[in-house]
């Protein structure tokens, strides 16, 4: 299921970079938004409304409250791409993966108290055995290619 879902995304960020309209990119917003809700994990309920309050506001009328939008939306994209390609292609423990995606993707942007929630998040997360049994992934290299493409759209 989840490979469905991460093949579906890769095609709406090819559709994005194509078009590089707002509505496509709201698409793209969207399909994050689905492929993480896939995942089915309540640890990322903050993820889902931070993304869903983000998509909103990428749909909204006023230019400036779109940009904060992108802004937003587009760290969570590319946090989270991070995240799985590092769990996947890496043979990292999702824990790890968390951490060093946080690090080089959400860090800088966000307050000291944010930062403690986020690295208190990460300790609950699963082990990779778990993640990978819970969402049906059977690593290999097909799989790792599609995740290495995965995250070469995200980062156009």
């Amino acid at each position: 299921p989840m490979l469905s879902k991460a093949v579906k995304m890769i095609e709406s960020f090819q559709t994005y970079n194509k078009t590089q309209t707002i509505d496509h990119y709201a698409v793209a917003l969207e399909a994050m938004l689905n492929l993480i809700k896939s995942l089915n994990m309540k640890i990322l309920y903050p993820v889902v409304q931070d993304l869903t309050s983000n998509i909103a506001k990428v749909r909204c009328a006023n230019v400036e409250i779109q940009k904060i939008g992108i802004e937003w939306g587009t760290y969570t994209v590319q946090f989270f791409t991070q995240f799985l390609c590092l769990v996947v292609n890496e043979k990292l423990e999702p824990q790890d993966a968390a951490h060093i995606a946080y690090s080089a993707i959400l860090h800088r942007h966000h307050n000291f108290a944010q930062k403690l929630l986020f690295h208190g998040v990460f300790k609950m997360m699963p082990s990779k055995q778990a993640f990978c049994e819970d969402q049906q992934i059977n690593l290999n290299s097909n799989v790792e290619q599609i995740f290495a493409n995965f995250k070469l759209c995200s980062d156009q």
